[in-house]
């Protein structure tokens, strides 16, 4: 399940419309206007064609995105970064697929990204993630995560998602019927390092995204199944069949 949380910095078009009447409540009916699928699809064909600019789409998410969807559409352009200074080899089976080498913790890999790009991007997709414990790395990376999004404004960037997790409302407490429009927990007292960093870099991303005017979305998601071999999930899930059934409460 996932919640999206959307914010726009001036009335958006296609984008709000690709997202706006799929926004609502995780497991009900969405808010808004119908979905009209045929549009939709229109929609995000005329995006990917603008070009899509994946940081962290080195990662399992984007892996099994590229991995199991239906198929490509046609025209579009895809652009993933990552921390690997080679392109894993899974990515490079993808045709419609570039690789571009970006660490998020140096503002001189983030300020020259754009000019080290084969081709421009409409939209920016932002999958940062950093060890669920242990890191430090969080002081470091925020203030880059601002400085991407100005850099891409100014690239020609018209639209932000960001994969945000349920880990910015503090997934260390219980959560029962959260939704996107419930208040977030202070600050203060959130107890895991990586909730803290997910939830400051929705904020730093919001006001980046706010003040160059850009349309922008945060996807929270939940557990991630991934087709990465290492994916925390899966291992997760498989420990536990040693022990019995898994069955969620």
């Amino acid at each position: 399940s996932a919640s999206a949380h959307s914010s726009s910095g001036q009335t958006s078009t296609s984008w709000g419309e690709s997202v706006g009447s799929a926004r609502g409540r995780s497991g009900t009916q969405a808010r808004g206007r119908p979905i009209r699928y045929e549009r939709q699809f229109a929609i995000a064909g005329r995006m990917l064609a603008d070009g899509v600019l994946w940081v962290g789409g080195s990662s399992g998410l984007a892996r099994t995105f590229f991995e199991e969807r239906v198929g490509p559409l046609e025209g579009e352009r895809f652009i993933c970064t990552g921390v690997e200074p080679d392109a894993p080899e899974w990515l490079l089976s993808v045709p419609s697929l570039a690789y571009v080498p970006l660490d998020l913790t140096s503002a001189a890999s983030v300020g020259t990204l754009f000019q080290r790009l084969p081709h421009g991007a409409g939209t920016l997709v932002i999958g940062a993630r950093l060890p669920l414990l242990g890191s430090g790395a969080h002081t470091t990376l925020l203030p880059q995560l601002g400085a991407l999004v100005a850099a891409a404004a100014v690239a020609g960037v018209r639209r932000v998602l960001h994969v945000s997790s349920v880990a910015a409302a503090d997934h260390l407490r219980a959560q029962r019927g959260v939704d996107e429009e419930a208040q977030l927990p202070p600050l203060s007292e959130y107890a895991g390092e990586y909730d803290v960093f997910k939830r400051c870099s929705e904020e730093e991303i919001g006001r980046a995204c706010e003040a160059a005017g850009l349309p922008h979305v945060h996807l929270r998601l939940s557990a991630i199944f991934s087709n990465e071999p290492q994916c925390i999930q899966v291992r997760a899930l498989a420990l536990q069949a040693h022990a019995g059934a898994y069955l969620p409460v």
